[in-house]
C-alpha cells in the first residue's frame, strides 16, 4: 500500500513540475478541468484521489500523453535557463526533448536489432561451411 502511495505522490509531483515548466498556473489548469484551484492544488500535493479520466484530462490540458507523464524525469530536461533563472522563452520549455530522446533511443534499438540479425546470418553461414 505504501508503494502505491509513493507512486501516486510521484505522479502528482510530475504533474506539478510539468505544469510549472509549461508556465501554466494552477488557476489555469483548474479552470480547464472545471474544478477549483484548491482541488487542483490537492491533486498536485497528492492529497486528492484522481481517476484515470481526470488524469487523462490533466494530460490533455498539459499537452502531453500518459507516456510522457509517467516517463517524465526532470533530470533529463537539459538546463535551459538564462541568467534570470527563467526557462527558455517566456518561461516555457518545450517537452519535445523527451520525444527526441525517445526517437534516438528507438533508432539505437533498431540499429542494434539490425546488427544482431546480420551477425546471426554470418554465424549461420559460418556454421554451414
Amino acid at each position: 500500500m505504501r508503494d502505491i502511495k509513493n507512486q501516486y505522490l510521484n505522479v502528482a509531483s510530475k504533474i506539478k513540475k510539468i505544469r510549472e515548466i509549461k508556465g501554466f498556473s494552477q488557476d489555469y489548469v483548474a479552470s480547464k478541468l472545471d474544478i477549483t484551484q484548491n482541488t487542483y492544488s490537492k491533486i498536485e500535493r497528492g492529497e486528492a484521489q484522481i481517476t484515470i479520466d481526470k488524469l487523462s484530462a490533466i494530460c490533455e490540458v498539459l499537452e502531453i500523453d500518459f507516456n510522457t507523464l509517467f516517463n517524465f524525469d526532470e533530470n533529463l530536461i537539459f538546463n535551459n535557463c538564462n541568467q534570470t533563472g527563467n526557462f527558455g522563452n517566456n518561461n516555457t520549455l518545450v517537452l519535445n526533448t523527451l520525444e527526441k530522446i525517445q526517437e534516438v533511443y528507438d533508432k539505437l534499438i533498431q540499429s542494434k536489432d539490425a546488427e544482431i540479425s546480420t551477425l546471426k546470418n554470418l554465424l549461420e553461414n559460418l556454421n554451414k561451411k
